[in-house]
């Protein structure tokens, strides 16, 4: 779950949501990401900055996290992705000649 936060609360909403998350998700900022290159080699595209918010929640491994708010934000999916397991980060590719 990607979030925008209102400017100069970044450090105090990550606080918040780490003590709420303890041991479901990790919550990182976006930029310490980007910055990691989970988003790829750098330079990354400048659109993606802007458009990934600043903070990012991870779930763990068995755990979900979603914003509900009822009749705004009501989950209705039943399967989720996003994480930092093998199984969400590690893609199969498979490869096959044409000759």
């Amino acid at each position: 779950m990607f979030l925008y936060i209102q400017p100069g609360l970044i450090d105090e909403a990550q606080r918040w949501l780490e003590a709420r998350l303890d041991g479901r998700a990790v919550v990182a900022r976006v930029a310490d990401l980007i910055a990691a290159g989970y988003f790829g080699p750098l330079p990354v595209c400048a659109e993606l900055p802007p458009r990934a918010g600043d903070l990012v929640i991870l779930p763990v491994a068995g755990e979900s996290v979603w914003w509900y708010e009822k009749d705004r934000f009501e989950q209705r999916f039943r399967g989720h992705h996003g994480g930092l397991t093998p199984d969400e980060v590690e893609i199969p590719l498979l490869l096959y000649p044409f000759v």
